[in-house]
């Protein structure tokens, strides 16, 4: 089986950027196999996943777990300047602290928006700036350190905060999302998925639909056309990208990507080699 293009990205370490836009739109659904914060240091922003919406209080952080679909984009009364820094990284770096941080209340399923008070928001961009110099520096061993800091200060503050989270009991769905990601190009069913996770089908299906908010064939269909995305960015051929993300032919997936993104696969390459996407 070839190599799944989420799994690498965004390599294996600490990613970080700084990044601000007078507005700002990312029109599809997108999931990652990492965790991201989200640092929103000013503007109005409308942050999204399958099943949840929220509007963000800056300044905040808003923490995606690894295979939820999402997108944000500046509110209609949005003026000024959008700021913000995106923090990328897969939950194995954090492993050596789980002693000393309750990692757990990381892995509320979905989103989590968290409020910061303006003097945790200073600490904040501070270890946002040295994680992005440690980078720069390719120490990779001080950018992890960091990134414990910082997610030692969000446990801290929403253990402090009522933060607005779509957390769930039914938590091996996150392990099903996971298991579709891994599994793409088998186009498993839901018998076979039942039976990985000793539920019944009728089970699997009312609770991935209560936690997502959507549909397991939906979410199948959405993570492979943000797979084709991804390789057809790295300029990988219609025909290797079908294959690769399990579709059954071409045909098939042309239809299904311009029924996503309003333009074919070739178009959406094209586009994305001129920069416009």
């Amino acid at each position: 089986m070839p190599p799944n293009p989420l799994y690498s990205d965004m390599g294996s370490g600490v990613f970080c950027v700084h990044a601000f836009d007078e507005s700002f739109c990312q029109p599809y659904m997108h999931a990652h196999m990492q965790y991201e914060f989200l640092f929103v240091i000013q503007g109005s922003i409308l942050v999204e996943n399958s099943k949840q919406t929220v509007t963000s209080k800056p300044p905040c952080v808003i923490i995606h777990c690894p295979y939820t679909l999402h997108r944000a984009q500046t509110t209609d009364q949005h003026s000024g300047i959008y700021e913000r820094y995106v923090i990328n990284f897969k939950e194995n770096l954090l492993s050596d602290f789980s002693e000393y941080i309750d990692l757990s209340r990381l892995k509320s399923f979905g989103m989590t928006q968290i409020p910061l008070a303006e003097q945790t928001s200073k600490f904040l961009k501070a270890c946002c700036e040295q994680i992005i110099e440690a980078n720069s520096n390719s120490n990779r061993k001080r950018s992890i350190l960091i990134l414990a800091v910082i997610a030692d200060t969000l446990v801290k503050c929403m253990v402090q905060s009522e933060s607005v989270h779509s957390a769930s009991k039914l938590m091996y769905i996150h392990q099903v999302m996971e298991f579709i990601a891994e599994t793409l190009q088998l186009n498993l069913t839901l018998e076979a998925i039942a039976e990985r996770f000793f539920v019944s089908r009728a089970k699997l299906v009312a609770d991935f639909k209560a936690v997502t908010g959507i549909s397991i064939k939906k979410y199948a269909t959405l993570m492979k056309l943000n797979m084709a995305k991804i390789m057809l960015q790295n300029g990988h051929s219609v025909s290797n990208t079908a294959q690769a993300c399990g579709f059954c032919n071409d045909s098939h997936f042309i239809v299904a990507f311009k029924k996503h993104t309003n333009m074919t696969p070739k178009e959406y390459a094209r586009q994305i080699n001129l920069g416009l996407g």
